[in-house]
């Protein structure tokens, strides 16, 4: 299949399409708390990999809690 020029355009950073989003930027409170989410998401991803055990470490951290072979479900 072989795009037009317009279409290639419209797919463009610098064309029309650039940015879906209208409106002002974040406030800094709106960037902090995004900010905050975004660490939240990480840290409980990285439990999850990491940890078969504790992954909020309500107790403190012992190498059992730990998974012997990480990546290894992906083998």
């Amino acid at each position: 299949m072989v795009a037009n020029q317009s279409a290639v355009s419209k797919l463009s950073s610098y064309g029309v399409a650039r940015s879906t989003i209208q409106g002002a930027r974040l406030n800094d409170d709106e960037a902090r708390k995004t900010h905050a989410f975004w660490r939240a998401c990480n840290y409980l991803a990285l439990g999850m990999i990491y940890l078969q055990d504790n992954p909020l470490l309500r107790r403190p951290l012992e190498p059992e809690h730990i998974k012997n072979s990480v990546g290894a479900e992906c083998l």
